[in-house]
C-alpha cells in the first residue's frame, strides 16, 4: 500500500529469477496513485505482472486472498514488497 519504489525493487528481483513460466500477481490495495499507473511497462513485462486493484485499503489478508483468487497455479508464493528474492 503506497510503496511504489519498494515494489519496483521487488519486481526487479522477481524478474531476475532464472525460473520461467510464472505469473506475478500484484494486488494494489488502494494505493494513491494506483500501482498500475506507476509501473514501468518493461519491468511489468519482465516480471510477467498482472495487476489487480481493490477499492480501498483492506489490509494484507484481503490483498492475499484476492491474489489467490486470481491465480491458477499449482503452487503459490507470497512475496511482500519489502522482500527482494535472491536468484535461485
Amino acid at each position: 500500500y503506497n510503496r511504489h519504489v519498494r515494489l519496483a525493487s521487488t519486481l526487479r528481483s522477481i524478474a531476475s529469477q532464472t525460473a520461467s513460466g510464472y505469473r506475478t500477481i500484484v494486488v494494489d490495495d488502494g494505493s494513491s496513485p494506483p500501482v498500475a499507473a506507476s509501473l514501468d511497462p518493461e519491468l511489468a513485462a519482465a516480471a510477467n505482472v498482472t495487476c489487480l486493484t481493490s477499492s480501498g485499503n483492506g489490509g494484507p489478508a484481503r490483498a492475499r486472498n484476492a491474489g489467490v483468487a486470481a491465480g491458477s497455479a499449482r503452487f503459490i508464493a507470497f512475496v511482500d514488497d519489502d522482500v527482494d528474492p535472491v536468484s535461485d
